[in-house]
């Protein structure tokens, strides 16, 4: 975490053990070991609900885009017609260069997945109740 290795971790106590005394030093790094493992507690917990409302977002998310995806009324089976030149003997002519520049052929247009829905809170106080 802290990227401490065993001579500074050594150093550390000795310093440790000069200014709170051996007497007091037991119970010192009993407080410490105590809030180290509240405050990772703590981050457990937040973490937990953090991943919970995550999840529960998700599956909302799906839910919705399950029952409205198929509403939608999508081409499914789009195919371009192919479109062959016509027969050429001999070299093709030069095009004008008036004609190539800025000129591409149309692309057919493209399908595209349904997008994520994004879950906006914005507005919401820290209980998740709409703000006056």
């Amino acid at each position: 975490m802290f990227d401490i290795g065993f001579s500074e971790m050594v150093i550390l106590g000795l310093i440790a053990l000069v200014v709170i005394g051996p007497k007091q030093l037991p119970e010192v790094a009993r407080m410490v070991a105590r809030f180290i493992n509240d405050v990772k507690r703590v981050t457990g917990e937040l973490t937990g609900q953090i991943m919970a409302a995550k999840e529960s977002a998700n599956q909302f998310i799906h839910e919705t885009q399950t029952n409205i995806v198929p509403n939608l009324d999508v081409k499914t089976n789009y195919q371009p017609e192919t479109v062959l030149p016509p027969p050429h003997d001999g070299p093709l002519p030069e095009p004008e260069p008036s004609v190539m520049v800025g000129t591409h052929p149309q692309e057919p247009p493209v399908r595209k997945e349904p997008e994520q829905m994004q879950l906006q809170l914005d507005g919401l106080d820290q209980k998740g109740e709409r703000g006056s």
